[in-house]
């Protein structure tokens, strides 16, 4: 098969280097390869740094506290006006407790109270879900035996 000067198999390619030179030429490359490792792994450790120096400028920005938890006020809120009353207030309650505790010092007390705050805001809501299943049903009720005594008494 003759050789065409513009064909590219790179496969059965001869390298016209001697064969020293060719045994450097992969150690140069491994050698390439080693360094190019070990820069990406600098360049990692110095993105973790600086992801580390990042969160610490923001714990001394913020005086080394973190963020409040929610206080599910709105929920609460919410609950109140369109669910039930009772349990939308306690909900309420809970929720203004959330930022005074946290406000004291008392971190566990105000996830507690934050818990029991968006706890109460769902019964809320539930409660308010499982009236209207019920009145609901009660009507249909009703209506069904208002329809089937209505047709008897009436003969």
């Amino acid at each position: 098969m003759p050789y065409d000067k513009n064909e590219r198999n790179d496969v059965h390619r001869i390298d016209p280097r001697p064969v020293g030179e060719q045994e450097s030429s992969q150690e140069n490359q491994s050698y390439q390869q080693q360094q190019s490792y070990q820069q990406q792994q600098s360049y990692q450790q110095q993105n973790y740094q600086q992801q580390n120096y990042q969160q610490q400028n923001y714990q001394q920005q913020n005086n080394g506290y973190e963020m409040p938890p929610s206080s599910h006020l709105i929920w609460g809120i919410l609950t109140t006006i369109f669910c039930c009353l009772p349990f939308g207030i306690v909900s309420i309650v809970y929720a203004f407790k959330v930022e005074s505790f946290w406000n004291v010092g008392q971190r566990e007390a105000a996830y507690d109270a934050s818990e029991k705050a968006k706890k109460w805001a769902v019964w809320s809501a539930l409660s308010a879900v499982i009236i209207w299943v019920l009145i609901f049903v009660t009507l249909l009720i009703l209506g069904f035996t208002a329809s089937t005594f209505g047709g008897i008494i009436s003969n």
